[in-house]
This record gives structure tokens, C-alpha cells and sequence, in this order.
């Protein structure tokens, strides 16, 4: 996405963690400019991908649409007052499988929330980000018939970990002083 730290410092991030994500612009216009920007990227990289959705080479991607006039775009159409903060989430490898964002408290509407996806399900030709799956092991090492925990947020995994290191930790403590 497009970086933006002066963005990203006013919602007051440290200069080395504004590097690690992205903004998106806060008006639909700068919004739609950079999805054409992405969209004619992946068209010349990937024309193969692009053929499969008439030349638009982000359609499928969760988060961009195309209006009926063929003009895309990325999140939805109205306009914010600050940047829209992006976070990544990652699988095991490392590879980006959905994008959560985060809007500004002067950009939530009463009642609203603060964190969401990166989709755009209901907007013409637009894709869900669905709801991805995090990975606290290497999938490939992890031995046939072992029980696996699924949770949906990062912060619930980070916990889920956390907990499973203090279960651990007492349980070596115990069965060491037996």
C-alpha cells in the first residue's frame, strides 16, 4: 500500500514502526489513483492474471472493486478525514493473505468500529478478504496427528501462545522438583 508515514506518525507511531505499514490515502480520488497505479502494475506483471478479469489486474484482490465505468478503486467510495492505517496478516511463510485496517477515531462513525478488513464484498466486482488463518508453527513440521488450535484475531493467538508457554513452563517446573 501506499506508504505514508507522516500519516502514520500523527496518529503517534515511532518513525521505525510507521516503516512497517502502509497507509492508504484518505480521499476516494488518491484511493482510486493508487488503485490504478497497483492495477497497471500487475497488468504488466501478470498478463495472464489480468486477462481473467478484462485487463483490471486487481479485481479478485479483497479490497478492490471497478465501478461501472471501468474506473478502480481500493476500500470504499467516501472520503476520510486521516489515513487509513494497514496491517498485513501473514501466513506461516510470510506471504500477506489479508489485510486488516485501522481508521482514525475522527474517521468512526458512533457505534462504529475501528479495526476491519481490507474488502470490498459488496461493491461491483469487488472480493472478501474472508477471515484468514494464523499460524503459530511451521505447518510442514508439525508431526501427523497433532492437535492444532485455530483462532481468528492475532491478539487472541499472541495470548493463545502466551498461555501455552506458562502451561509449559509450570508444567517442566513440577515435573523437574518430582
Amino acid at each position: 500500500m501506499s506508504p505514508t508515514p507522516g500519516g502514520l506518525l500523527s496518529r503517534g507511531l515511532l518513525a521505525e514502526q510507521a516503516t512497517k505499514y502502509g497507509a492508504l490515502p484518505p480521499t476516494k480520488r488518491e484511493r482510486s489513483s493508487l488503485a490504478g497505479i497497483l492495477s497497471n502494475y500487475v497488468r504488466n506483471h501478470f498478463p495472464d492474471y489480468a486477462k481473467l478479469y478484462s485487463g483490471a489486474g486487481v479485481i479478485g484482490v479483497p479490497g478492490f472493486w471497478q465501478d461501472c465505468s471501468t474506473v478502480v478503486h481500493i476500500w470504499n467510495p467516501r472520503n476520510y478525514l486521516m489515513p487509513i492505517l494497514v496491517i498485513p496478516y501473514k501466513d506461516a511463510k510470510g506471504l500477506i493473505q489479508a489485510c486488516q485496517i485501522r481508521l482514525h477515531a475522527r474517521d468512526i462513525s458512533i457505534g462504529g468500529k475501528k479495526y476491519r478488513w481490507l474488502a470490498s464484498p459488496l461493491e461491483r466486482r469487488g472480493a472478501s478478504s474472508r477471515t484468514p488463518i494464523h499460524f503459530t508453527f511451521a505447518p510442514e513440521k508439525l508431526p501427523a496427528g497433532e492437535t492444532v488450535v485455530i483462532v481468528r484475531q492475532i491478539l487472541a493467538r499472541r495470548t493463545l501462545t502466551e498461555v501455552e508457554q506458562l502451561l509449559l513452563t509450570s508444567w517442566n517446573t513440577q515435573s523437574t522438583s518430582a
